[in-house]
């Protein structure tokens, strides 16, 4: 086995050879999926709790981290791995708990080359963000049949005066691609906030977005809008079947710095309203989840 530094006591063992991980066992109810997880090579398997939730790998191995034990109730941290799948997993962040006033899952430090592929996972109460992606350098990142219900913070009766929560959250992304394939939210400020270049790093590679819906609980203040693609840099980014039921009480539901003024009322792949069905059924997600596999 090799060694991972976590917080508290972490359990694992080594799956022999190339393998695919076993929570990917398809034949779940739902549509196939884009992308499928990467191969592993000698994979570690290590099985997360509330007690190990922060995770410092080896960038030269590859990993499963299965969630499917328990109910999160704070952060899972994922610091490095060369390729990382998680697929099956719950949060419920409770704003009334101290523990409860973060995110549901950080990614951050992978190095060059690295894969991270998150499936079938549930976040909801009130957490700062569901996913919090910080890379400085060219990862590529799947997140698929996510469903996030609640982001939010004590700040929401005042205005949000010092936080924007989000869906998921990407700062500083250099040469790196994200991959968003089926998620449904509820966002009481922001859904998909992109700002890949937040400390003057490069852009990424590119952003691909499918199959979203992101609907809207009334807050007060702020600027709240569900799809942000940057503070100003210029990206290649796809949208596609991406519905956004708008609050007409916000200013914009899209910011687009390559147009003026940046918020925008449309987009190409973008359609206000709310979406014929959810593409994620928040039953089907979470602890019991199983993969209805890839195309």
């Amino acid at each position: 086995m090799s060694l991972v530094r976590v917080r508290g006591r972490a359990t694992g063992h080594r799956l022999a050879g190339a393998a695919r991980p076993d929570t990917t066992a398809t034949g779940g109810p739902g549509p196939q999926l884009t992308w499928a997880p990467p191969a592993l090579t000698n994979p570690l398997r290590l099985v997360v709790t509330r007690r190990n939730n922060f995770l410092d790998l080896d960038n030269s191995r590859d990993y499963i981290l299965d969630c499917r034990t328990e109910v999160f109730d704070r952060q899972v941290n994922i610091k490095g791995g060369r390729r990382v799948v998680l697929i099956g997993g719950e949060w419920y962040l409770d704003p009334a708990d101290p523990r409860g006033r973060d995110t549901g899952i950080g990614l951050r430090d992978q190095p060059a080359g690295a894969v991270v592929h998150l499936e079938g996972l549930k976040i909801t109460g009130r957490p700062v963000d569901g996913i919090f992606i910080k890379q400085p350098n060219a990862v590529t990142v799947q997140i698929q049949n996510y469903y996030c219900n609640g982001p939010g913070t004590a700040d929401e009766a005042s205005g949000w005066p010092g936080l924007h929560p989000d869906l998921i959250q990407m700062s500083d992304f250099p040469g790196g691609t994200l991959r968003i394939d089926r998620l449904t939210g509820v966002a009481a400020y922001q859904g998909i906030f992109l700002e890949p270049d937040d400390n003057g790093l490069a852009v990424p590679a590119g952003v691909d977005i499918r199959n979203v819906d992101i609907t809207t609980r009334p807050t007060v203040g702020g600027i709240k809008t569900r799809l942000y693609l940057s503070d100003g840099v210029v990206y290649p980014w796809s949208v596609q079947n991406f519905y956004i039921q708008y609050d007409t009480g916000d200013v914009a539901p899209i910011f687009d710095p390559s147009r003026t003024p940046a918020l925008q009322m449309d987009f190409p792949g973008v359609t206000l309203g709310l979406a014929p069905t959810p593409m994620v059924d928040p039953n089907l997600v979470g602890i019991n989840y199983r993969s209805p596999g890839y195309l």
